[in-house]
């Protein structure tokens, strides 16, 4: 059996989702909700949104040996998820993140951080390397202790190998390593961010193509997105869809992203599909398993936009 063909590093949580009637909650209120339900969060938005669309993916990272950590692993699987090389470390605790959400686009997330012991070197990851085509490394994973000692090594290792490494800046950047941060952009091909997560670490979309990678995708929520790349620069609307939940719409965008840089689509293509999947998860409330669908998305494309034939003859025109 093929090994994925891309893989997710680090990031793995437990989301537990509260539905809210409205935010900001207000101190001595008393509200009766919907059913809390626990969902992969953090990476695993961006693993089963590959993995409905039809990408061979992987999760390598560290889950808690702990009831949570199971609920992650078997949740992930289920959806096709390889999670051979995830390390679930005895006396480790699984990262958390409580997500609150009140339906009309609105989120806050309150995160508990894991504790696990230093990773090692894994000679698994040599293998895994050789198969994967992309390396997908949230922002965040540059501050879990568990991995700092090898991220860097493993991305380097990831290059030499022909791998891409994909970077998602993320709301932590202000709050990651410098050099790190800027070793990783450095080495990598492509970069995702929004305008503010971006300012956050002191760059504009044109500052951090400089450093490195081949183009940078900048986020913008209902108004899709901006790509500035070597090859020049473009502005791609997004799609008008009602917006109930925002959390996971930038993990499955770069979802979305990936796929199509591996159909081989230019990228004005892969930034429409991209939109395409975010305003899909933005119709839907949670994360996880509330991931989109390729039928949702086939339906944004049909009432918005491109259908997927038209997204294939736009890449071999007759």
């Amino acid at each position: 059996m093929a090994g994925p063909e891309v893989l997710a590093i680090g990031d793995l949580v437990a989301d537990i989702l509260v539905p809210v009637p409205q935010l900001p909650i207000g101190p001595g209120s008393v509200h009766t909700l919907d059913p809390i339900r626990i969902e992969p969060g953090g990476s695993g938005n961006f693993l089963i949104t590959g993995a409905r669309l039809g990408l061979r993916v992987g999760a390598l990272g560290v889950l808690g040996a702990d009831e949570l950590g199971e609920m992650v692993a078997r949740a992930l699987a289920a959806e096709g998820v390889d999670v051979g090389l995830v390390r679930r470390m005895p006396g480790a605790h699984t990262t958390v993140v409580l997500v609150l959400t009140d339906g009309s686009g609105r989120h806050a997330l309150i995160g508990a951080f894991g504790v696990s012991p230093a990773l090692p070197w894994d000679p698994a990851w040599e293998a895994a390397l050789q198969t994967a085509r992309v390396a997908f490394l949230p922002g965040y994973t540059l501050a879990e202790p568990a991995l700092q000692a090898i991220i860097l090594p493993w991305i380097r290792r990831a290059r030499a190998l022909g791998c891409a490494v994909l970077l998602d800046v993320g709301p932590m950047g202000v709050h990651l390593p410098r050099a790190d941060l800027e070793a990783v952009i450095a080495a990598a091909e492509g970069l995702f961010g929004t305008e503010e997560e971006l300012a956050a670490v002191g760059l504009t979309p044109e500052a951090a193509l400089a450093q490195g990678p081949q183009w940078v995708a900048v986020k913008r929520g209902a108004a899709g997105c901006r790509v500035v790349s070597r090859a020049g620069d473009f502005e791609v609307p997004g799609f008008p869809v009602p917006v109930r939940d925002t959390a996971g719409a930038g993990d499955s965008f770069a979802a979305g992203w990936v796929y199509g840089l591996l159909q081989g689509w230019p990228l004005p293509v892969v930034a429409t599909f991209a939109n395409a999947v975010g305003a899909a998860k933005v119709q839907k409330l949670g994360t996880g398993r509330q991931m989109p669908t390729p039928e949702e998305v086939r339906q944004v494309l049909a009432r918005h936009g491109p259908t997927f034939s038209e997204l294939a003859a736009w890449i071999s025109p007759s």
